[in-house]
């Protein structure tokens, strides 16, 4: 082999004190061993020093050293290692690896008797040889011969490491003569404290364990740094044979196997020959199999699906999969395992059954660390995972998105509409009608009203101002996937939560999450840290902010969902010492159950449903179903968090958020009344209708103020007085006064000559707009079904 080696004749130099077995059996027998090892060392040496040349040959006998280079392609490969997923408190949640289940550890780290078991199994004079072992190979001869048969290896540590890493399984003597000469190099190049770690970090021990960390944990539950005596013997023992000295297979045989280590330990010097008997008597103490022992596995395949996705840890996919489950990776996540014990037992608690159940996503806004992610799911029965992967329709909880994207657009929170149910909307394609639930109506109702009892019509009509582009906009920029409205993008029915496909619980936490962090979303993240197998960290999350409101606009939404739970249909979601901003959801045919509150903490939704979807759940409703699941782990959750209130904006520029911008007034006169609602609101204009006894036809509006084509600032009001139909009744007689001539004919109804003159001053009306209003909540989903009722949601 060309450049393999070159000649030199060295001293040996002094070599590590051992301790020598005394000899056993009949002196004869021993002598007759001793020659037959002598002359089996010696022909080894003679067939190497004959390969090596004339020189080598003749000075064998002199100690001739062979000083070998190791060429560069033969240098040892680094050693696939595992990675491991932590939580965000440094505890592991999970081992990733491939075949070779394997975490190097440093043998200074380890007790002496570790490496000592392992050379007392496998290679007794490793540090006196220089990578073969003549009296080993003659040893091994005389074992097989008395054996008859293949009973001992001739091979060093060295010489495994050598054949492990360069050659193949083929038995024949060039590749035997290839390994000495790998093994001498070995010895030359690295040294034996290194070809020692190396070998009790890459020898296989069984059971899926590669490694002295893996066994230690595989066999016994415990570290490495924590074996005792018997345990390293124990392992030390499979090594040779791990089918055969596996302890769980042949318990009896691998005991039988470590006590011969544990002797041949006594006899090296390593173990006193008390304390070597002492443990010969104790048992073994391998452990049941446990497997991976992977705690979250939903967290963990949710790192695993991030990380292979992600090009900056490889070009390829393969190159990413490669350096994930062998590269050795440490990767952080912001998983808290105390909120995941928390998450599984109020689950647990409030569904026990598992159908159905419900699922969780918790952020804290301010971070984007998603602190909390699960469900009632069980990894084994499904690895669908419903608070991460699991999309469904969410109800009127998506109403909340066009009240904030109406907020933005400058549409004031007591914008008035009619409440009526149902309504019927003229599209393109079809005639859309929406109804409240249980058919209720209500009369003009403002945004504030309308949030706070859910009702459909009105956000019907809301969506259709704003724009379901612009609604869909907003939701891109609060980190909705576009994929959550499927074939129904750009219909109307999105605005009281029609989603073809649907959203995601986490999505659904991320995005309420601006209104406690005034107005800026953070992106949330699962996976905060990673460094390699060297310790040295290799890639960190950026935090991503991106302002989505204005705080003066955040604040007003805000505002509007803390009504919900104050006094709406999100009140189960109350909150001892927080304040609590949410909104509940409820599907078509009672589907699907939402609540997505935040605190100035933390932002999580909670959903409810069958896991397989579309199975009905009777009477079920978000604010009976999902709210105090909500409550009772955002209780518990939020103990480590010090109570704040939520950020509060300027006053001034909260009162200029409405005002400044002058627009036209638009005429109303001679509309009904939910046509000038109409056209007031799209004005961004807050209707005030008053009831007035007119002949008009009922419903008409006959006056307004201020009047139309005057101008006025956006989120103004505007009276209208609306003819109750009914004529006013006459003007009492008075007595002829011919100096009187502009005497009113009573016949003439009591409406101003000029309806448009703000001057002009009606009678009080008969009633208020909103007189005998019934109060109630609802709301339905893209089809116009109900979804909700007042008590419940």
């Amino acid at each position: 082999m060309p450049g393999l080696f070159r000649l030199g004749v060295t001293s040996r130099g002094s070599r590590r004190p051992r301790t020598h077995p005394s000899p056993e059996g009949p002196w004869v027998f021993r002598a007759v061993r001793l020659l037959v090892g002598v002359l089996g060392g010696l022909f080894a040496l003679t067939v190497l020093a004959s390969a090596l040349g004339p020189q080598v040959y003749t000075d064998v006998a002199h100690s001739v050293d062979a000083r070998l280079v190791l060429p560069e392609e033969a240098e040892l490969p680094a050693l696939r290692e595992r990675s491991a997923v932590y939580a965000a408190d440094g505890s592991r949640l999970a081992l990733i690896h491939d075949e070779e289940q394997r975490e190097v550890v440093d043998i200074a780290d380890l007790p002496d008797h570790v490496w000592q078991a392992v050379i007392t199994a496998e290679d007794r004079r490793f540090f006196e040889h220089e990578g073969y072992d003549v009296e080993g190979i003659g040893r091994a001869a005389v074992a097989n011969l008395e054996a008859r048969g293949i009973a001992q290896g001739g091979s060093t540590i060295t010489q495994q490491l050598a054949k492990n890493n360069f050659l193949d399984d083929e038995q024949t003597l060039d590749r035997k003569f290839s390994e000495l000469l790998y093994a001498m190099a070995l010895e030359r190049e690295l040294g034996k404290e290194y070809l020692l770690d190396r070998y009790i970090n890459q020898v296989y021990f069984g059971g899926g364990a590669y490694g002295i960390q893996a066994a230690a944990e595989v066999f016994f539950g415990i570290d490495a740094a924590e074996l005792e005596p018997h345990q390293s013997a124990m392992l030390a023992g499979i090594i040779r044979a791990p089918g055969l000295y596996d302890p769980r297979r042949d318990p009896d045989g691998a005991l039988a196997r470590r006590d011969r280590v544990l002797a041949g330990m006594a006899a090296e010097g390593y173990l006193e020959a008390e304390e070597g008997a002492e443990l010969r008597e104790l048992d073994s103490g391998v452990i049941d199999p446990r497997g991976d022992q992977t705690r979250e596995p939903f967290v963990v395949e949710a790192v695993k699906r991030e990380f292979l996705a992600d090009p900056a840890f490889g070009e390829t996919r393969q190159e990413r999969q490669e350096l994930l489950f062998s590269g050795g990776l440490e990767l952080h996540t912001t998983i808290e395992p105390d909120l995941q014990d928390i998450l599984r037992e109020v689950v647990r608690d409030h569904y026990p059954e598992g159908a159905p159940t419900a699922a969780i996503s918790s952020v804290e806004p301010a971070t984007g660390r998603v602190v909390a992610l699960g469900s009632g799911q069980e990894f084994d029965d499904s690895q669908y995972d419903l608070a991460l992967q699991g999309r469904r329709q969410p109800g009127s909880a998506f109403k909340t998105f066009v009240m904030l994207e109406a907020l933005r657009q400058g549409f004031p929170p007591d914008l008035l509409l009619d409440g009526e149910s149902p309504l019927e909307f003229d599209l393109d394609t079809e005639v859309w009608e929406v109804g409240n639930y249980g058919g209720r109506s209500f009369g003009p109702i403002d945004l504030a009203d309308a949030t706070r009892q859910s009702v459909n019509t009105y956000y019907a009509q809301l969506a259709t101002l704003v724009g379901v582009e612009e609604i869909t906009t907003l939701t891109d920029e609060l980190g909705i996937d576009r994929a959550a409205y499927g074939a129904w993008a750009g219909l109307a029915a999105v605005s009281i939560g029609g989603l073809d496909r649907g959203t995601t619980p986490l999505e659904m936490a991320s995005a309420y999450g601006v209104l406690t962090h005034d107005g800026v979303r953070t992106s949330p993240f699962l996976l905060e840290r990673i460094t390699d197998v060297d310790g040295e960290e290799i890639w960190a999350h950026e935090m991503v902010e991106d302002r989505v409101l204005s705080p003066e606009v955040n604040a007003v939404g805000r505002d509007l969902l803390i009504e919900v739970v104050e006094s709406g249909t999100g009140t189960a979601a109350r909150l001892d010492g927080w304040e609590v901003a949410g909104k509940t959801g409820t599907t078509n045919d009672n589907y699907d159950a939402w609540f997505v509150g935040v605190t100035p903490a933390l932002s999580t939704s909670v959903w409810v449903g069958h896991p397989g979807g579309n199975v009905a759940m009777p009477d079920a409703t978000g604010g009976g179903m999902a709210a105090p699941l909500w409550r009772d782990f955002m209780q518990r959750a939020l103990e480590g968090y010090e109570p704040s209130p939520f950020p509060s904006p300027d006053p001034e520029a909260l009162l200029a958020v409405y005002e400044g911008e002058e627009i036209d007034v638009p005429s109303v006169v001679g509309l009904s009344e939910e046509e000038a609602l109409w056209e007031l609101a799209a004005a961004r204009l807050v209707a005030d209708p008053v009831t007035l006894d007119s002949a008009a036809p009922a419903g008409t509006v006959v006056r307004q103020s201020p009047r139309g084509d005057s101008t006025a600032a956006v989120g103004s009001t505007v009276e209208i007085f609306v003819s109750s139909g009914t004529p006013p009744p006459p003007p009492p007689e008075e007595e002829d006064d011919d100096e009187d001539d502009d005497a009113e004919d009573p016949d003439v109804p009591d409406v101003p000559d000029d309806p448009d003159d703000p001057d002009e001053t009606p009678e009080e009306p008969s009633e208020g707009a909103n007189g005998g209003e019934d109060e109630g909540d609802g709301e339905v989903n893209g089809a116009g079904e109900s979804d909700e009722v007042a008590e419940g949601d």
